[in-house]
């Protein structure tokens, strides 16, 4: 069977994406699977995947426990794409303090997670290059006197569970240079139901519609790479003037709007929009990796579902998750089919399952991830392979939008 495989971003201090951690299950095992199997899992979970297509070619931070450090097979994966995270739970005894030193000898590098600095866990430090603060366990002082304790080792700070700015800002003032659960882990509230649209998006998307050799397929395509542009067409088809009747798809909601509607439209979306920041690349990768993850395992199950109703359910679920808007005010917004709207509000039903499944899957949390798979009749096996097509859409569209975003002579050269 295949492993379960996902992966939880990691920031510079300017928004950028710095590397990517990578969470691994043992198949058919939930989270009590043995160390043993652990070592063999992980590597095998790597090399049969790649790094480089999980981790978009930025370095790979990867746990390991005690067992998994003893075993010698660490060795066989490239020491410059990954980081070793030596887990919390590693006791700091002379084997574990050794092995640290060899790896680091032979150019791995050693990342302390969640670290407490205690005289046994002091003799870590010496292999260890990136420490892993959990930021929410101190107040602003104790934080300072934390980092201050290790400064003279010559580490650099890995801010841990950062969920708003203050504590950002802080970590920034004392020089931390990774972070963890910045802006993603717990969005900030938006007080207006709007979400940018990307202006190259928005005009690439005029464009086809403006052309009246343009496919409704290609047009679609457009509105499914980008979540607000998805979620702002639901918006005016269920406005006063169009009237909502239970969208059940994008490409639904397109025919209900029509092609003149929607030029007008997208033509007052041609205002530039917010900064392109790294957080804000994360949120729409994961956001479209969700809905395209969700589409993907519509015939995976005992019961086969629309996959456009769950591309549309993944992408509305995912404007919560990453972008703060609250489920309630989305479905009071549009009028969405009874089936997405219990969905959306309640997990209900074969769509609200799979949603379940898959924000489960994106942090990891297997032991729901196979309760869902039960629950829907869908093999473990499925995930990995629909997981790892899903994040190569989402970066195929990505490079495509980058691409025609470039002016026409920066292209021709």
């Amino acid at each position: 069977m295949n492993t379960l495989i996902s992966r939880q971003p990691i920031f510079s201090a300017d928004d950028g994406i710095a590397a990517y951690s990578i969470l691994c299950q043992a198949p058919g095992g939930a989270a009590g699977a043995t160390d043993e199997l652990a070592n063999t899992v992980l590597v095998r979970a790597l090399l049969g995947v790649g790094l480089e297509r999980i981790a978009d070619g930025k370095p790979a931070f990867i746990g390991v426990t005690r067992d998994v450090l003893l075993g010698g097979t660490l060795e066989t994966l490239d020491p410059s794409a990954i980081v070793l995270r030596l887990l919390e739970t590693v006791d700091a005894d002379t084997e574990v303090v050794d092995a640290c030193s060899s790896l680091a000898g032979l150019g791995y590098t050693i990342a302390l997670d969640r670290f407490t600095h205690t005289p046994r866990n002091e003799a870590l430090l010496s292999s260890a290059r990136i420490v892993g603060v959990d930021v929410a366990g101190y107040d602003a002082e104790e934080l300072t006197m934390h980092v201050a304790l290790l400064r003279p080792y010559g580490v650099e700070f890995l801010g841990q569970n950062v969920h708003d700015d203050a504590a950002h800002a802080l970590c920034l003032q004392l020089g931390f240079r990774y972070f963890e659960g910045h802006h993603l882990a717990t969005p900030e509230s938006v007080a207006e139901q709007n979400v940018g649209v990307t202006r190259a998006r928005a005009l690439r998307a005029l464009k086809l519609l403006r052309d009246a050799a343009s496919k409704e397929h290609d047009i679609e395509e457009e509105f499914r790479r980008d979540p607000a542009l998805s979620y702002n067409l639901l918006r005016i088809v269920n406005s006063a003037a169009v009237g909502g009747q239970g969208v059940r798809s994008i490409s639904h909601a397109m025919k209900l709007l029509g092609r003149g509607a929607l030029e007008r439209w997208l033509s007052l979306l041609l205002i530039p929009q917010g900064g392109d920041t790294g957080v804000e690349r994360e949120k729409l990768k994961a956001s479209l990796t969700r809905a395209r993850f969700c589409e993907l395992l519509a015939d995976s199950g005992s019961r086969p579902l629309s996959g456009g109703t769950l591309f549309l359910v993944g992408i509305l679920s995912a404007l919560e998750t990453y972008y703060g808007l609250a489920v309630e005010s989305i479905v009071e917004t549009l009028d969405l089919a009874p089936e997405v709207a219990a969905a959306l509000t309640g997990r209900r039903g074969p769509f609200g399952a799979t949603i379940s499944l898959v924000a489960a899957h994106q942090v990891g949390d297997w032991d729901k991830v196979l309760m869902y798979c039960e629950d829907l009749g869908i093999s473990e096996d499925a995930l990995t392979p629909a997981y790892l097509d899903s994040l190569a859409w989402v970066q195929e569209r990505l490079d495509d939008l980058a691409v025609s975003a470039q002016p026409a002579a920066a292209r021709a050269s």
